[in-house]
């Protein structure tokens, strides 16, 4: 088995702004909500996934978290809220993903 990593930058409108480019983001789902695709047999169990919410350049912002809400071999999902309101936000994020494929 062979360790793998994927990685990216996400902005607010769901698009890849980096990336190891093999992996998708789901469009239409809920505000905060955003659903990540790795590429077909990417890891053969699932991976440990890091995510870091950012802050645009010069935005007044709320301080947010990202919560886990599914993980699995294929995709994960994790809302984006206000730690203040618990409101869902639009916001960027990075991540990187690391496990073993076949």
């Amino acid at each position: 088995m062979a360790t793998r990593t994927i990685w990216g930058n996400v902005n607010q409108n769901r698009m890849i702004d980096q990336g190891s480019g093999d992996f998708r983001v789901v469009e239409g789902t809920p505000t905060g909500d955003y659903t990540v695709m790795f590429d077909e047999n990417s890891f053969s169990d699932v991976p440990a996934v890091v995510v870091t919410v950012r802050e645009p350049a010069g935005s007044a912002g709320h301080i947010a978290t990202a919560e886990m809400l599914q993980l699995d071999s294929t995709q994960f999902k994790i809302v984006i809220r206000s730690t203040a309101t618990q409101d869902a936000y639009d916001k960027p994020f990075s991540f990187f993903a690391i496990g073993t494929s076949d």
